[in-house]
């Protein structure tokens, strides 16, 4: 288990979500084989949590806005209760690019300063460099 950890950190600085993913899996396996039912779920709670944001996420794509608010809602309330900050960071993200498509300017500047804030805290600098772009691309005046 001492390696998965590592390889959760690691995973969670270079913003690699699929092998964050692949790690909560993985530990979670690891767990149940071993009798330790209650940490086996809490890992695989945490890929629920993925599990919402990436639908969320093809929700916004695809316009259906009132859906993946929803989505996102969800996944941002059990990413916190887990102490998930990678999942929570993309949640906020993904909401904040909602927002914006959705015309609520007056929320999207407020998830995406609070996920640049938690890609920053985690060493996730990639991450964090590709919502600043993201950011300037939109061409607002008013930035994080």
């Amino acid at each position: 288990m001492a390696l998965y950890n590592l390889a959760v950190s690691a995973h969670q600085r270079l913003g690699n979500r699929r092998g964050l993913a692949e790690c909560y899996h993985n530990m979670a396996i690891t767990y149940r084989d071993l009798g330790r039912l209650e940490e086996a779920d809490e890992l695989e709670q945490r890929s629920v949590a993925d599990a919402l944001r990436l639908a969320g996420v093809a929700c916004t794509k695809q316009g259906k806005f009132t859906e993946c608010r929803i989505l996102l809602d969800e996944a941002l309330e059990r990413t916190r209760e887990l102490g998930a900050l990678l999942n929570a960071a993309e949640t906020l993200r993904a909401r904040a690019e909602l927002l914006w498509a959705s015309s609520e300017p007056d929320l999207w500047l407020s998830d995406a300063r609070s996920a640049l804030g938690l890609f920053h805290q985690l060493g996730a600098e990639r991450e964090y460099a590709a919502i600043m772009r993201w950011i300037d691309g939109l061409g607002v005046d008013e930035g994080p």
